[in-house]
């Protein structure tokens, strides 16, 4: 574990001295010098691993979900129907993988849901992982009158946010901590206060610059029931920060925001098996609940 800790630190440390980084995380070649050294460890892990491997190995695969709204950590972030796509590529050794997420909603006029994310996973094991993400929900970009660019991270107009998340699974309990590097500061300009309710990682501090509040989310899930093919799952989450008033899930410092319990089972089309998940959510903070509807097409 040692050795395989100090190979992806090595070559994240040579990636992020080309990228020339300043400032902490506050650039976007940050989070490219990441996803590169990633890739690069991967790639001479797979190099490594995978010669002894069946010719069987698909490097590429993409999956569907149809969903009648899209939830995520305690928020509604979609409230109508919407398709989730995902196109990605794992190593041989299936450790490494580099992906491309997608949502869009089926509206087509007002502001229609629109995301496109990236992200890359490592997994030490197969209970324990680390992954880096980049949001990008430009869903009201055009309403918000800023010229759009996917890879800007400029804090002051990118709709872009990153966060590096960790797992474990044990065999029943599962445990998810994630922590936002840097952005998201597309929201702060609809306060015209600058006191922002939530929905935003930046803040103002006491010289009104704006500054990361570094929001931290911690998740548990624990299977409570299973039987014929069916399984309960009941969750957990919170998120807060040690140095801001409020986070980017929360009104206050530190809150409990995601409470709820999903059904997960696949039914039977023809001699197709069609997985299906009905997760009901509840955010004791914003008094709001949901019920999600997600089956994966493929």
């Amino acid at each position: 574990m040692i050795t395989i800790i100090k190979k992806v630190a090595d070559v994240f440390g040579s990636q992020l001295k080309e990228a020339k980084v300043k400032n902490g995380f506050s650039l976007g070649k940050a989070v490219i010098a990441v996803f590169v050294a990633l890739l690069s460890f991967g790639n001479a892990n797979a190099q490594d691993d995978g010669k002894n491997m069946e010719d069987s190995y698909k490097p590429f695969k993409f999956g569907a979900h149809l969903k009648n709204m899209h939830l995520w950590h305690g928020f509604q972030v979609q409230s109508g129907p919407m398709v989730a796509t995902n196109l990605e590529y794992t190593s041989r050794d299936s450790k490494f993988t580099l992906g491309f997420w997608g949502g869009a909603s089926f509206a087509s006029s007002g502001s229609p849901y629109k995301e496109f994310s990236t992200y890359a996973v490592y997994r030490f094991s197969d209970r324990f992982f680390t992954e880096l993400v980049t949001h990008n929900n430009f869903t009201d970009i055009a309403a918000s009158g800023v010229g759009y660019n996917s890879w800007a991270y400029d804090r002051a107009t990118a709709y872009n946010f990153a966060d590096l998340n960790f797992g474990y699974n044990f065999d029943k309990i599962s445990l998810y901590y994630g922590v936002i590097l840097f952005g998201q500061s597309s929201d702060v300009d609809r306060y015209a206060d600058g006191a922002l309710v939530n929905g935003s990682n930046l803040v103002y501090d006491a010289n009104g610059d704006l500054t990361d509040s570094w929001t931290q989310y911690l998740e548990v899930k624990a299977k409570l029931f299973e039987k014929d093919g069916a399984t309960l799952t009941g969750i957990l989450g919170g998120a807060w920060s040690f140095h801001t008033d409020n986070t980017f899930y929360t009104q206050g410092s530190g809150n409990i925001i995601n409470v709820g319990l999903a059904l997960a089972k696949k039914m039977s089309l023809g001699n197709y098996k069609l997985p299906v998940e009905v997760m009901a959510m509840w955010n004791p903070e914003r008094k709001e609940t949901n019920l999600q509807l997600d089956i994966t097409l493929f």
